[in-house]
């Protein structure tokens, strides 16, 4: 729109208000540089954070970066993991810059519990429940457990009164009422399962008694990792054979039309899976687990189970693998994989939709259809090439 330069009759034209006048010729961003270079160089780090090539701005260093492999012994998590096959870039921003987003509680008029702490109060009401079944010898049963779970309930959210004070009851009774419902959909689902629990809350890598576990994909991927596996089964009939699952309080809609295995963004899946092999869980006998996934267990998803066929160990380490020579090369591109069925979040947003630095940077989003366009090869073929195994890969083992 067109800029008033004189703010009013009695004022004068400042430097900058003269300045802006010669926007139009051609010495204008010379004169702006002698002036301003900070905004001129600003500009021109936004202008290469949208060109198609790889430069300092958009996630490549430019030169290797051994320091950062995620293959030499650094102890991971899968929600780091995760964060590098979702999104190079946001892994580069948060794990190598050091960027945080700030850790501002999120809650909404008349809420008492924010929703990551409804998780944790659910995630340790699951875990205080089973162990208690677990010691007395009994399996699951409405009509038996019902006021057990509730009274478990009620220790933990007077736990939270006394740390916190609550807006009002109001507040605290919704909360409570969806925490009862959330409840009662795992308390139903358990009743109603075949298999056998075993464990519970498996912790590796926080401690000295619960040191992390190196895990061997292939000959040149050894992962060492840290975690908590929130439920373990044993198959029903059989002496070494079990599932892995990992609650989920909150929706689904990051798993929406994404086959697990072929979109290889959800990794703890497996990667759990393959850490519980690693764990001596049976006096020194090999365990194998079947079957892992994610167990929704809210008023919201009432139960719904994600879970698939563990792959073989091969089949993550080729399909991280380009990520991994990346890191080691200094490149993390702004690429993000496809996610499967075509939905919109697929199509129009991807790892963006959902993430704490979209505000910043979600307009240089690139996918496999951006690829034609990149303009590193003369110059760095070696991670264009690596590049294009990532976007392009993955699929059934």
């Amino acid at each position: 729109g067109a800029y008033g330069l004189v703010p009013a009759p009695t004022s004068a034209l400042s430097d900058a208000d003269l300045l802006l006048s010669q926007r139009e010729t051609v010495a204008f961003k010379e004169s702006v540089a002698g002036q301003y270079p900070g905004l001129v160089a600003g500009y021109e780090a936004e202008r290469l954070r949208h060109s198609p090539g790889l430069n300092e701005w958009s996630g490549f260093l430019g030169h290797a970066t051994p320091e950062l492999s995620l293959r030499a012994g650094a102890t991971l998590s899968a929600s780091r993991l995760e964060t590098l096959a979702a999104c190079p870039y946001r892994y580069f921003v948060r794990n190598v810059l050091k960027v945080y987003p700030p850790d501002e509680p999120r809650l909404q008029p008349g809420q008492w519990l924010e929703a990551r702490e409804i998780g944790s109060v659910l995630h340790e009401l699951y875990y205080r429940f089973m162990t208690e079944l677990q010691n007395r010898g009994e399996r699951a049963s409405v009509a038996a457990h019902e006021e057990l779970l509730m009274d478990t309930l009620d220790t933990l959210l007077q736990e939270r009164a006394d740390t916190r004070t609550a807006p009002g009851v109001a507040a605290v009774e919704s909360d409570r009422n969806r925490l009862e419902r959330s409840a009662m959909v795992f308390l139903r689902d358990e009743e109603h399962s075949l298999a056998e629990p075993v464990a519970f809350e498996l912790e590796f890598g926080h401690d000295d008694a619960h040191p992390p576990l190196p895990v061997a994909l292939s000959e040149d991927v050894t992962l060492t990792l840290r975690g908590s596996i929130d439920r373990v089964n044993r198959v029903s009939g059989s002496a070494n054979e079990y599932e892995v699952w990992d609650y989920k309080t909150g929706r689904a809609i990051d798993f929406e039309n994404a086959d697990l295995r072929s979109t290889v963004q959800h990794l703890q899946w497996m990667l759990y899976a393959y850490a519980f092999e690693e764990m001596d869980m049976v006096g020194g006998g090999e365990v194998s687990v079947s079957r892992s996934g994610y167990l929704f267990v809210n008023d919201r998803e009432h139960g719904r189970r994600m879970a698939e066929t563990v792959p073989p160990r091969s089949f993550l380490a080729d399909a991280l693998r380009p990520l991994f020579v990346m890191a080691e090369m200094g490149a993390f591109p702004h690429y993000q994989k496809k996610v499967g069925g075509g939905s919109w979040r697929a199509s129009a947003k991807g790892a963006c939709q959902f993430c704490d630095y979209r505000e910043v940077c979600s307009d240089e989003r690139r996918t496999v259809d951006d690829i034609n366009s990149l303009t590193v090869f003369d110059r760095e073929p070696d991670v264009g090439q690596q590049l294009i195994a990532w976007v392009s890969g993955g699929g059934q083992p």
